[in-house]
């Protein structure tokens, strides 16, 4: 009786613990299933929110880097072009004529070729005597000589002197002329010929003068 009694126990309490058993797996691989399906979900969530991030910090990156190439691998300007203030500096154009380029002081994007001429103040440009050879990395000097005094000068000794000297031959020539003895035709003759010799000397030194050109150069030196 004490053997049937023991067995039936055993039984009951080997019921009970499969029973329990039974209903704990099911919950433990739901509640695992449940785990690993949110850890799926959020994952692709977190891969889309990555690059959301991370594309403009690479987007800034990519920047700096190109502004840091841009700024170590930027050419400078071949050519600059010094000069007095109001100095432009010209290259000639193929129709024969005279292309200004810049006013000084200024950089030159091209390298120029020459013949060169300068203007001073908006004038004329005036063809350079020389023709440096140009190089890279260089700087083109500009003197421009004006001769505006000089020909102020030249149009003044125009302007007087020939009226004076014409004078003097006119006065020279009446007291030749005039029957008032040999002294005084000594004299008028005497006039009439400085005035001539005024004459020529006033046309010639104020014609030069008058015509004087200025004068435009060019030099390289290293920067």
């Amino acid at each position: 009786m004490k053997r049937e009694s023991s067995g039936f126990w055993r039984s009951l309490a080997g019921l009970l613990t499969a029973s329990m058993l039974g209903l704990w797996s099911p919950a433990a691989d739901a509640q695992t299933q449940g785990e690993d399906q949110a850890e799926e979900e959020t994952q692709p969530q977190k891969r889309a929110e990555a690059p959301k991030t991370e594309a403009p910090k690479r987007a800034e990156a990519s920047e700096d880097t190109d502004a840091e190439k841009e700024g170590e691998t930027a050419p400078s300007a071949p050519m600059s072009f010094a000069a007095a203030p109001g100095i432009a500096l010209y290259t000639s154009d193929q129709s024969g004529g005279w292309q200004r380029l810049c006013l000084a002081p200024c950089d030159l994007r091209a390298m120029p070729s020459p013949p060169f001429a300068l203007s001073l103040d908006g004038g004329e440009p005036v063809g350079a005597k020389n023709s440096p050879r140009l190089r890279s990395a260089t700087v083109l000097e500009g003197q421009y000589r004006s001769r505006v005094s000089t020909r102020n000068a030249g149009w003044i000794i125009l302007g007087i002197g020939i009226p004076a000297s014409v004078t003097s031959i006119a006065s020279g020539a009446a007291i030749a002329a005039s029957r008032s003895g040999e002294s005084n035709r000594t004299i008028g003759t005497g006039t009439a010929i400085g005035g001539g010799v005024a004459f020529l000397t006033s046309l010639i030194i104020g014609t030069i003068l008058a015509t004087r050109p200025d004068e435009a150069q060019v030099h390289v030196r290293k920067r």
